[in-house]
């Protein structure tokens, strides 16, 4: 973030790094005085840096297919390299069918379902439950402490943003960041998010689930380009370069990051604004958005009132009445709101006297959301729901909760390593880490986005046996989760239409 008097970067340079989520976001700022420009790019304005064959080529893992390839290609005088995505064959909709694939029978479905034949690949690369360790680990941490306002976080998106540190780490700094991701080496963690990646890619016209990361450089700063490419090839990192402290500059990175979370975190994003002694920022971002499996109809919707911890206030309570599955555990009661294009939704209603925040010490909580409703004590009947619409977002400082998770030496200007990002490391440290986020739902389905910025200088009743009310009228849990069930945005609702202002 911008600082009025940028003298004291003499001694210690900053790294930042953000991410956004429903978007998500992750980048990463390191900071520091620039000294003369060298390994700046030539006169084309284009890096040195080839453009990748294969997403694992630089790891011991089986290679995969190209996604996204880098061709280092000049946008505008700002860019180094542009990241491109595959473009995935389009959900054949057609007038009449209802828009029952099965009975299209023509090339374009074939195309279609070819194409997300090998996003299902992928899910058999990898489990959500090897994220059980980081999710146990961040779930209180980010979510605890609401005191009666809404949290929301994506620890797919804050995942994303530590590989990415990692790789630009070295020594006991990234040793920590590793073992708070649960891996044990750079290959395993590579190949592991490669395998998230692809597994949760979806750009078809039925949904979307995006990831995009993009390096922003200072022009004055000298970096390693052997860790350029591999973030080219391995996170599929577009590069820019600038005037760090500009406000073109800063114009540039709300404009990507605006435009890769579709303008979901709007007033959020425009409020970064990167320093004059930045060295270079990591932005990281996943945008999710889908329809429900089976919609609200809207002349269903009826004011009501939910009962918030500090009062009852007005909001607008969807109803479906479907035959489906009725969770419950010690402490809480959940269904789940399938996407039309798979992963769901789920809704944790507290049991009386239980608070959302009791949940997040629940080992059951965390249990549930991994076990992809493969749920030992579940009823499927007549369940008459009744959720709220809501936009809830969250913003909030991260910086100490990653050191209370054991990633502290970065956050050290004398302990950090950040040898593999600049050729001239020393004083380069992690200040500040930012996490924000923000989902809302609708009749029609669910849309999502995060940031995270890190910078451096009793036992529930079995239901009755054909009907049960299912009422969210008080603060609850709600998790959002892709094809795979990887958990990508998990939130308490505490007020369904309170945004951040």
């Amino acid at each position: 973030m911008k600082r009025e008097n940028g003298k004291e970067c003499r001694k210690k340079r900053r790294l930042t790094l953000t991410g956004v989520i429903a978007a998500l976001l992750a980048v990463a700022v390191l900071g520091g005085c620039a000294g003369p420009a060298v390994g700046t790019p030539d006169a084309t304005g284009t890096q040195a840096i080839a453009a990748p064959t294969d997403l694992t080529e630089a790891t011991e893992a089986q290679p995969t297919e190209p996604i996204p390839t880098l061709e280092p290609q000049v946008i505008d005088a700002h860019t180094l390299a542009m990241a491109q995505y595959p473009e995935m064959a389009q959900y054949p909709y057609m007038e009449g069918s209802g828009n029952d694939p099965y009975s299209f029978g023509n090339d374009d479905l074939t195309a279609w379902y070819d194409a997300l034949g090998e996003r299902w690949q992928y899910r058999d690369k990898y489990d959500a439950l090897e994220l059980s360790g980081f999710l146990k680990a961040t779930l209180p941490q980010f979510l605890g402490g609401a005191e009666g306002e809404n949290r929301v976080y994506s620890p797919v998106n804050i995942y994303m943003a530590l590989a990415l540190l990692a790789e630009t780490a070295d020594g006991e700094g990234r040793t920590q960041i590793l073992d708070l991701m649960g891996v044990s080496n750079m290959d395993e963690l590579r190949t592991r998010v490669n395998a998230i990646w692809n597994a949760n890619y979806r750009d078809d016209g039925m949904a979307k689930s995006l990831f995009a990361n993009s390096l922003w450089l200072n022009e004055n700063v000298r970096f390693r380009q052997d860790t350029l490419k591999l973030l080219a090839e391995q996170y599929f990192a577009s590069s820019y370069y600038g005037e760090m402290g500009t406000e073109e500059m800063d114009a540039l990175l709300h404009d990507w990051m605006n435009k890769q979370t579709d303008g979901l975190l709007k007033e959020q994003i425009n409020g970064i604004g990167l320093d004059a002694d930045t060295v270079a920022a990591l932005v990281s971002t996943l945008y999710f958005s889908a329809k429900w499996d089976a919609q609200f109809a809207e002349s269903n919707t009826e004011e009501s009132v939910f009962h918030a911890t500090d009062g009852d206030e007005p909001c607008r309570m969807m109803r479906q009445s479907v035959t489906d599955g009725y969770y419950w555990a010690d402490q809480f009661t959940a269904v789940g709101q399938s996407f039309e294009s798979g992963g769901r939704m789920w809704l944790l209603l507290p049991d009386e006297g239980v608070t959302p925040e009791d949940l997040l010490d629940d080992p059951q909580t965390l249990s549930f959301l991994l076990s992809k409703g493969g749920w030992e004590s579940v009823k499927y009947l007549t369940v008459n729901k009744q959720i709220p619409k809501f936009d809830i977002d969250a913003q909030f400082d991260a910086t100490e909760i990653l050191q209370a998770l054991g990633v502290t030496d970065v956050f050290d200007p004398v302990k950090a390593d950040f040898s593999p990002l600049a050729e001239e490391p020393d004083g380069i440290f992690v200040s500040d880490v930012i996490h924000g986020a923000r989902v809302l739902i609708d009749e029609d389905g669910c849309k999502a986005a995060a940031y995270t910025i890190i910078m451096t200088e009793a036992t529930a009743a079995e239901p009755p046996a054909e009907e049960v009310d299912f009422i969210l009228d008080r603060p609850f849990l709600f998790a959002i989760t892709g094809a795979d069930g990887l958990p990508l945005f998990i939130g308490i609702v505490n007020h369904p239409n309170r945004i951040i202002e």
